[in-house]
């Protein structure tokens, strides 16, 4: 930590804007937050180490350097700490979580900006009069670096490397151009307003790389139109030179407009790939259920043609072959005295209600079978009726029972008198010709012996 917070400031210094400790972009905040994010807090005193060492090198009294290294600490610690009570996903994958990121990078540098500033006013290091805007540019330089470091740095991988490297030659070749562009835009052309409008070819790319690939790769790109432009303003070049305020707030807003489009294109991006593959899976395991499904599962138009159908509908229908089924007419399947029901339970659906059926079908292989469907209207996102869902299952076997029942009820009631009683000899049932012959109605026998029925007059033989 300590060493690549050394190496990245000494790049950073570099750069100066106010005096030797004040520079336009600081980064190694932004590798600061990154790592106490990613490992913990166990990498503070690096920070420390890093921050002391750095301001040591550039001469400053022992006093100095512990105070700046004490500010430039507590700035990315207290960052870190707000991002982790607010349930910040390090991937950046939502919106609200580059939200997070702004709203904490700024709240956390507030700590380094005041403590660097206060530091360098008591020593004599800065003159009074330069304290506000000095505060502003430490102010920004840090929260900038935040915003352009911690999402390469917390999203970064070996997964994500190699995923990279199978894009280096697209990636090299969009480099390139924006490279040439930015070269275009900050050195070329500098020192008038008119030129601020060419600003705006740098945004597309940014949109391209975020895009092409993912946030790792476009926040590694997006450093390159950065840089430029913050080396060619503090070398007074290019269109924010002009003017000493106005144009270095125009370049902060301008990086903070690249930045803010980059995560929120490329979490755009990361969210919807996270939907598709939910979505994905969800299909996946809506399609297993309905395929292991012992029931038919079908989607039917509004003129009966079959849609889709699970292999439990095949079978019920008579084949196994998806082809012979999907495109037809289920209504030729029924038999004619149950089509104009089936009709009219279509139509109910359609008009948005549920209903309930049985009907005798005749399958592909000559069967005939009767199934009971439960139908439901399908609609798609706008609420509109698309297709009916119908869950169907077979009752053939139940129908043979009932008219089995049915004719049994019929022969039960015959002129004979006839009484039928369980394998202990009670009485379970007598037919009403039973009845008028004993003179005794079914309450009063079922569940008696026949042995009431003895007169007593009569030996066994008789």
């Amino acid at each position: 930590m300590a060493v690549s917070y050394y190496i990245s400031a000494r790049l950073g210094l570099m750069i100066p804007f106010i005096g030797s400790y004040i520079t336009l972009i600081w980064l190694p905040t932004g590798i600061a937050v990154a790592l106490l994010l990613r490992w913990g807090y166990c990498v503070l005193p690096g920070i420390f180490i890093g921050a002391f060492a750095t301001s040591y090198s550039m001469g400053a009294p022992l006093l100095v350097c512990a105070s700046i290294a004490l500010g430039n600490s507590l700035a990315p610690l207290s960052t870190a700490f707000i991002l982790r009570r607010i349930n910040f996903h390090n991937s950046l994958n939502r919106v609200q979580d580059i939200l997070f990121l702004f709203a904490a990078a700024a709240t956390g540098m507030l700590l380094s900006a005041s403590g660097g500033v206060l530091t360098l006013v008591t020593f004599d290091k800065l003159p009074l009069q330069n304290a506000g805007m000095a505060w502003v540019s430490w102010w920004a330089g840090d929260f900038v670096g935040v915003l352009l470091a911690s999402p390469i740095l917390l999203n970064i991988s070996l997964p994500k490397l190699k995923n990279l490297s199978r894009q280096l030659l697209e990636f090299f070749c969009w480099a390139s151009v924006a490279l040439g562009l930015s070269w275009v835009v900050f050195f070329l052309n500098h020192g008038h307003n008119h030129t601020l409008p060419l600003l705006f070819i740098i945004s597309p790319l940014i949109v391209w790389s975020a895009m092409r690939f993912g946030l790792l790769g476009s926040s590694l790109g997006l450093l390159l139109p950065v840089i430029l432009a913050a080396i060619a303003t503090s070398n007074e070049l290019g269109p924010f030179s002009y003017d000493t305020k106005y144009g270095l707030f125009l370049l902060w807003l301008f990086v903070l407009v690249l930045v803010l489009i980059n995560l929120m294109v490329a979490a755009l991006q990361a969210g919807q790939m996270h939907a598709n593959f939910a979505l994905q899976q969800s299909e996946l395991k809506l399609r297993s259920i309905i395929e292991t499904e012992p029931e038919c599962v079908e989607l039917l138009s509004k003129d009966s043609t079959i849609l889709q159908i699970n292999p439990a509908g095949l079978r019920l229908f008579g084949t196994d072959h998806p082809d012979k089924l999907i495109g037809q007419q289920a209504l030729t399947l029924i038999n004619p005295q149950h089509r104009q029901n089936f009709i009219s339970l279509t139509n109910r659906i359609f008009e948005g209600e549920s209903g309930q059926l049985e009907y005798e079908i005749t399958g592909l292989n000559g069967e005939q079978r009767w199934m009971e469907i439960h139908a439901e209207p399908l609609r798609n996102e706008f609420r509109t009726i698309v297709s009916m869902l119908g869950i169907g299952r077979d009752i053939t076997e139940r129908k043979k029972i009932e008219e089995a029942q049915r004719i049994a009820a019929v022969a039960f009631e015959t002129q004979d008198g006839i009484m039928i009683s369980d394998a202990n000899g009670n009485i379970m049932r007598v037919n009403q010709a039973f009845q008028n012959i004993t003179g005794y109605n079914s309450e009063e026998v079922i569940g008696q012996n026949p042995r009431m029925f003895q007169s007593g007059r009569h030996d066994l033989e008789l």
